[in-house]
């Protein structure tokens, strides 16, 4: 394919081979924007992001909760974690299950989900939480979606340490939180995912 030696440029774009070029320039164009859109679909902060964090998914079931009510599904396939996650963490509400700190918002709300659980009590859910390693996935299944986290930090803070509470600002996380060692109460383990993959339900 050439250019027409006599110079003609608008010549050449109405040939056969000035077609074939356009209609290859566009289709370049196209894939190169569909490439860099497909990592919006489920990313934070972003407009595509609304199908779940807009009010009537998280924001709806969030205002309809009760204490020690089932609210999502834990799954850490690493350390052989699947269990029902309920609401609040007073004792009644950790006999049934690791349990989401009323504080913290709901996975899909833009903010950081904390869920404490027991490791040596109730069925010791989070035994094994010491030994989760950066990368490793925590899935949750809530009535209105489904959320896939990757570890990121484990790390130990007093137990009057609430800043492992705070979310930051466009971003989605996961925060574990048990005791450490498994007998005491002088730490508090933390494991802090974020958020990689979400899917609303059905």
């Amino acid at each position: 394919m050439s250019i027409p030696s006599d110079g003609t440029f608008s010549s050449f774009l109405k040939s056969g081979n000035g077609i074939l070029l356009i209609i290859i320039f566009m289709s370049i164009i196209a894939v190169t924007l569909l490439a860099a859109l497909i990592p919006l679909l489920f990313v934070p902060g972003t407009w595509l992001w609304a199908e779940i964090e807009s009010p009537g998914m998280g924001d709806r079931f969030y205002s309809d909760l009760e204490d020690s009510e089932p609210i999502a599904r834990l799954r850490i396939d690493a350390i052989a974690v699947d269990v029902i996650v309920v609401e609040g963490s007073s004792d009644s509400a950790l006999r049934k299950g690791p349990g989401h700190l009323e504080e913290t918002p709901l996975p899909g709300q833009n903010g950081n989900f904390a869920v404490a659980g027991d490791r040596v009590l109730y069925g010791a859910p989070f035994r094994d939480l010491d030994k989760l390693t950066e990368g490793d996935v925590i899935s949750l299944t809530m009535p209105y979606g489904d959320f896939t986290y990757e570890v990121e930090e484990t790390f130990r803070v007093r137990p009057d340490d609430t800043s492992v509470l705070d979310s930051q600002p466009d971003e989605e996380t996961i925060t574990l939180i048990t005791t450490d060692p498994p007998y005491d109460t002088t730490y508090r383990l933390i494991v802090r995912g974020r958020l990689v993959d979400a899917r609303p339900s059905g």
